[in-house]
């Protein structure tokens, strides 16, 4: 801790990874972090052990508060976070939590009230939140105990522009399609499918009668070309990009997309993804991972990431949504990247210009990856990417560089 505070004396907050001790004597359960996640902190206090915190700014902040007993440095950690980003993360493990019967290192719920008092605190965090004209909210239970569910308040129901790009294919956009009419609660929204040279008759009758708008691109294939001429003819309060070979599962999957997407901190945000078989596909990507540039990651096991809200490098453009100031802010799609990495390249602008990426496990739905256009990538593609973003040279900052950047993450067997 020192020499991290030494090497950056202008640090207000540094956490490291952490383990368990069992009552054998065996280290077990290494909790190895991300860097900071402030959406990841609203679901747990994931930042816990070891901590250290400039003194001048807890003293400022009125120390803890024992009306948060439990929770009192879940709540200290939240009220620090607000008043600054000098924030770090040490990747090594240099606590380690003894386990025995009645601590909360065997099983979360033998400590109740501790679950209660981070609730309260979340709720102030909110209330400080809407003080300052940010939106409120409320909180909710999460995944499993122990975990919670901060939910934003939004302002009516804005608009959403739904754009489909598609080339043939008249059974996956229609079944899309239709999912989406059919199983969103979410009424304020409108389809606009860009079309690029279907010659299925099939198809184009299909694209004659949609209850939505067409734009057609008769020119060769160019994925980013494609979302930039629709997001400059619509007119809306969200965009939400949606591949056509995708199915709507959770009913309020737009809601919750909407609700994440009106946040002004969080640029982008993406929903978990399966499968057809019912296999997770996509729950964030990861950056520099197993022999590639960029990877949709499946958490498995691994300390249920899955399940929560948190920071991510970058969400898959086959379903996305943002805002169209934010989308033009950052220059939109980049049309060098034809067919692949321009998803990702869109996120990580966004987090140049600092806007949060965002995972939304709560929304999900089927994707049948590559089933209109193949996995084909065209051979531009990586070595620009790798170029601007030179992904195998650092850690993604959500990831751990404990963990192994080699092989196929997280696929984590019972």
């Amino acid at each position: 801790m020192v020499r991290w505070l030494d090497a950056d004396p202008a640090l207000d907050l540094l956490y490291s990874d952490e383990d368990k001790l069992d009552p054998a004597g065996r280290f077990t359960e290494a909790r190895w972090k991300p860097d900071f996640s402030p959406n990841l902190l609203l679901c747990q206090n994931y930042v816990c052990h070891l901590l250290t915190v400039r003194r001048s700014l807890v003293e400022s902040l009125g120390g803890l508060r024992p009306e948060y007993d439990g929770s009192q440095d879940y709540d200290l950690v939240l009220r620090v976070t607000e008043a600054t980003d000098h924030i770090a993360h040490i990747p090594d493990s240099l606590y380690s939590w003894r386990m025995h019967e009645q601590s909360a290192a065997s099983a979360g719920d033998n400590k109740p009230w501790a679950w209660l008092a981070a609730q309260r605190a979340l709720g102030d965090w909110l209330l400080r939140r809407e003080s300052r004209g940010g939106s409120g909210g409320w909180t909710e239970e999460g995944a499993w105990f122990d975990v919670h569910r901060v939910r934003f308040r939004r302002a009516g129901e804005p608009k959403v522009s739904i754009i489909i790009p598609t080339r043939n294919g008249r059974h996956l956009l229609g079944r899309c399609v239709e999912s989406v009419i059919s199983k969103s609660v979410y009424n304020n929204f409108e389809l606009v499918v860009v079309d690029n040279q279907s010659d299925d008759p099939d198809t184009l009758e299909y694209l004659a009668t949609l209850p939505g708008q067409v734009l057609r691109y008769p020119h060769e294939f160019n994925y980013p070309r494609q979302l930039n001429l629709a997001v400059a003819a619509v007119d809306c309060d969200v965009l939400v990009f949606l591949n056509n070979d995708t199915e709507v599962l959770t009913t309020d999957w737009l809601d919750r997309l909407v609700e994440q997407a009106m946040r002004p901190e969080v640029g982008a945000v993406g929903p978990r993804l399966l499968f057809p078989d019912g296999k997770v596909q996509h729950e964030g990507i990861i950056i520099g991972a197993w022999r590639g540039h960029a990877n949709s990651v499946e958490w498995g096991n691994w300390w249920r990431m899955g399940d929560l809200l948190r920071d991510v490098s970058a969400v898959t453009g086959a379903c996305m949504a943002t805002r169209p100031g934010v989308y033009w802010r950052v220059g939109g799609y980049d049309e060098r990247l034809r067919v692949a990495y321009n998803d990702v390249d869109f996120c990580l602008r966004l987090h140049q210009a600092g806007y949060q990426v965002v995972y939304e496990p709560d929304a999900a739905l089927f994707h049948a990856e590559g089933s209109t256009r193949g996995l084909v990538e065209d051979p531009e593609d990586a070595p620009l990417f790798n170029e601007r973003w030179r992904p195998r040279s650092s850690c993604d900052p959500y990831y751990n560089p404990n963990l192994n950047r080699n092989r196929l993450l997280f696929r984590v067997e019972p």
